[in-house]
């Protein structure tokens, strides 16, 4: 069953998308934030609960004084994704998986970092 999180997520970008057009999203795959800096992997990727980091800065400068450190994320994966469009209505015309590096790996090792798609809303 759709969390209706997802759900809302896919009607609320159903809504977005005019008859005969489509939605392109592009994100980070979440995948990648399994991984330590090692390449290996140290989190559950089926983990849906709320993940709350605390850290200073930001993903641009970790050395900028915030006033507000907290963070509060929930991991979700294509599969949610995917699943939550399709139930609004919109059709998946691809979905791909790339390998652009956002941090080095070990040799030999690559794994997706990004995915995108594209799904059309019937004219």
């Amino acid at each position: 069953m759709l969390a209706s999180g997802y759900r809302r997520l896919g009607s609320e970008a159903a809504a977005l998308v005019a008859e005969g057009g489509f939605l392109y999203l592009a994100e980070y795959h979440p995948v990648a934030d399994l991984l330590a800096d090692d390449g290996t992997v140290e989190q559950d990727y089926f983990h849906r609960g709320p993940i709350v980091v605390d850290a200073p800065g930001t993903y641009a400068d970790a050395n900028v004084p915030m006033a507000a450190t907290m963070t509060v994320e929930w991991r979700h994966g294509i599969g949610d994704v995917v699943s939550a469009l399709a139930t609004a209505g919109l059709r998946l015309e691809f979905l791909h998986e790339h390998d652009h590096i956002h941090f080095r790996l070990p040799a030999g090792q690559r794994i997706p970092q990004v995915y995108s798609l594209r799904a059309a809303k019937a004219a």
